[in-house]
């Protein structure tokens, strides 16, 4: 998808908050820049997994905050299937790292512009790995962490699912699809499925990118961002 086809391409956007004036701006903003955009906001975590369940979503946005607890490790069940922009109040070194590592696609505090998210669901939408704005990106280098992986040719691993960072793993260890089905007690027609969503989240393009990536990602210790090629 290009920034040209957000404007044709009707999207469908998924905004979990339990603060329905935060839901409200939200719309009204997104409705505005994205034509055509079908946006859900629900306030709890129960009824997003419903709603995600019933159908597939472009993007989900995700508070940390949502029925009165810190949901990190909720980001997990949302950022294995869709990409996933955390817009949050707590914006700070710890919880951003952890929110990388959990594979979240995106990240934005409320205190910034709703342009910033507007341009956080561009990004992810048309394919950018990652996106955090300046601000974040001061954050974590002032924390130590080089924000080199937010470049071209940097992939993140973290939107794998364990399943799928398994077959990941045996093709890199030269596992046919077949192998790889019997070491994992599943068809072979399961494994192909998940060697498509690998390449579709990690935009590998055709499917005989795949294994050279993998071998590479296993000979450099299974990194969470890897530099490829």
């Amino acid at each position: 998808m290009t920034p040209a086809d957000l404007d044709e391409s009707p999207i469908r956007v998924l905004h979990v908050d339990d603060h329905p004036a935060i839901i409200q701006a939200a719309r009204a903003c997104l409705v505005e820049r994205f034509p055509g955009v079908e946006y859900v906001g629900v306030g709890s975590h129960e009824e997003g997994q419903a709603l995600m369940e019933q159908g597939a979503f472009d993007v989900v946005i995700l508070d940390l905050s949502v029925d009165g607890s810190v949901t990190l490790r909720k980001i997990k069940e949302y950022a294995r299937n869709t990409p996933t922009i955390i817009w949050s109040m707590r914006y700070n070194y710890g919880v951003i790292r952890t929110a990388l590592d959990y594979g979240t696609r995106g990240f934005v505090g409320k205190h910034e512009p709703i342009a910033v998210l507007e341009k956080a669901i561009e990004a992810v939408l048309c394919s950018k790995k990652f996106y955090l704005s300046a601000e974040g990106q001061a954050i974590l280098s002032d924390g130590g962490l080089s924000t080199s992986f937010l470049s071209p040719g940097f992939y993140q691993l973290g939107v794998l699912s364990p399943r799928e960072l398994q077959v990941l793993r045996l093709t890199g260890k030269g596992f046919c699809i077949q192998e790889t089905a019997e070491a994992l007690g599943v068809k072979p027609k399961t494994v192909e499925t998940f060697r498509r969503r690998i390449r579709e989240k990690l935009a590998l393009g055709s499917a005989h990118h795949l294994a050279p990536f993998a071998v590479r990602w296993v000979s450099d210790g299974e990194p969470l961002y890897l530099k490829y090629p």
